[in-house]
């Protein structure tokens, strides 16, 4: 997993992305986050990480 600071040459100014690489080297898939949506999945992240480390009940989802 790699995760960068991206803005693209033409792009207007303060429209950077974040940028997640997920994979193997041979498969590697990018996907382009804006900032705001990257603070929320932040927020989010931070709530659910908390309540794995402290044993608190962790919704699962299944592939079924």
């Amino acid at each position: 997993m790699a995760v960068q600071l991206v803005r693209f040459v033409d792009d207007p100014p303060k429209t950077d992305f974040i940028r997640v690489e997920l994979g193997s080297y041979e498969e590697r898939r990018s996907h382009y986050v804006r900032l705001a949506q990257g603070a929320a999945m932040r927020d989010v992240l931070n709530v659910l990480l908390a309540q794995a480390q402290t044993g608190r009940d962790v919704a699962r989802e299944s592939g079924a």
